[in-house]
């Protein structure tokens, strides 16, 4: 499809998916996430993506989105992944959290545990700490997982690099 990109094309033998193909691909908008997931004949519910990504929009950082399948010769997964980039200033992971536990997308404590190691103090040698993304899994008609992508980098943020001199 125009506009998405290929990130990951794998066989997962070690889960015993050995009949299958890992394919995680990125479109630019959630629009094109939806258009991506219906041209795949996706056995699930695709109104409960559109509905749940759509609620999810306004905390995504605008950079992407994932979709995650496993290929069988026959048919694609009845799981599929659709994650997204958070904004990451902590006023809007409280949002996001506050969100994510309203919607019972998460747990109270594990959306403290979230928001405390995103103010927590950066490790040594470490320049940045984040939320990657968020990856949302759905089954047939149902929202099966939500988990949160952390990330710790030695390397100087790109934005930092872009909007230090401004």
């Amino acid at each position: 499809d125009r506009g998405s990109r290929v990130l990951y094309l794998g066989n997962l033998d070690h889960r015993t998916y050995s009949e299958s193909v890992r394919i995680e691909t990125r479109v630019r908008t959630f629009r094109k996430l939806i258009e991506f997931i219906q041209g795949l004949s996706y056995s699930g519910d695709i109104s409960l993506v559109e509905e749940t990504m759509s609620k999810i929009e306004p905390y995504a950082g605008g950079r992407a989105y994932l979709l995650s399948f496993d290929l069988f010769a026959d048919r694609i997964s009845d799981r599929i992944g659709a994650a997204f980039f958070p904004f990451t200033s902590l006023n809007d992971i409280q949002d996001l959290v506050n969100f994510l536990t309203e919607n019972k997308f998460c747990l109270y404590e594990k959306g403290q545990d979230l928001l405390k190691w995103s103010g927590d103090p950066l490790p040594e040698g470490m320049l940045q700490q984040r939320i990657n993304f968020i990856k949302i899994q759905f089954e047939k008609n149902n929202i099966v997982s939500v988990k949160a992508y952390l990330m710790q980098s030695d390397e100087i943020p790109l934005d930092f690099l872009l909007y230090a001199g401004r």
